[in-house]
């Protein structure tokens, strides 16, 4: 009897260290919607404590990815993540941050191969709908019809200018989307009331590009400070570039 009870309860201690576990598991996309609110320091620390018991999990390399500084390098980590033979529930997103990153590129064809891949693999998640809202037909058509605000990280690219002259008053700018058509460029600057913004035309992979510039900063440090702002306040992505 007394074996019995000694079994019952270490039955009992396991079941709730179990459950406790799963309970600790980190919710990684809510972490992510924290860092687009500007919240970074919670997945800094959250980065440091998950290295520690698994350094090339799947939340690992996910977490580096999304405090990463060079697109290059994050869309790398978002590939392990995507086709990783760990079961995680993470392979949507990054599937869906490697559409974003190749559009935002105007590689084409990899954004809709990702996009493709995101759609049959994973049809029931959040960000499909995203991409059934933002593409009604279901289908990207970027190559043909690219009036979609993207983001570029080709800013250290020289800019591909005709009769525009302007005068650099300072150092960095934040970069916030590029349209094909400069009308849909200056619609969506419109909405930064209460901001300077400009217009510039660039050339990525032999596309023109109309890119919406947001602000004059001194040093890059405001500048970055400046973008939360505008992702809190606006919902709008950007990075920092220099001013132009």
């Amino acid at each position: 009897m007394r074996k019995t009870k000694l079994f019952l309860i270490f039955s009992i201690f396991i079941f709730f260290l179990t459950e406790f576990s799963y309970a600790q598991e980190p919710n990684l996309k809510k972490i992510l919607l924290d860092i687009e609110k500007g919240e970074i320091d919670k997945a800094r620390i959250l980065l440091v404590s998950l290295e520690k018991g698994n350094p090339n999990s799947p939340q690992v390399n996910f977490l580096k990815a999304i405090l990463s500084d060079d697109g290059l390098e994050a869309a790398k980590l978002y590939r392990e993540v995507a086709f990783s033979a760990e079961e995680n529930d993470l392979k949507d997103v990054a599937l869906f941050k490697l559409f974003q990153f190749h559009y935002s590129r105007g590689e084409f064809s990899e954004s809709d191969k990702y996009a493709r891949m995101l759609r049959e693999s994973f049809p029931q998640s959040e960000y499909v709908t995203y991409l059934k809202r933002e593409n009604p037909s279901t289908k990207i058509q970027v190559q043909q019809n690219f009036e979609q605000k993207i983001l570029t990280d080709t800013s250290r690219s020289a800019p591909q200018e005709e009769n525009v002259t302007f005068q650099k008053t300072s150092k960095y700018s934040i970069q916030v989307g590029a349209f094909s058509s400069e009308g849909n460029a200056r619609k969506f600057a419109l909405q930064f009331s209460g901001y300077s913004t400009k217009i510039r035309e660039k050339e990525v992979n032999g596309k023109k590009f109309f890119v919406v510039l947001v602000g004059d900063f001194e040093s890059e440090i405001p500048a970055k400070n400046e973008l939360q702002v505008l992702k809190d306040k606006f919902k709008v992505d950007g990075i920092i570039v220099p001013s132009y």
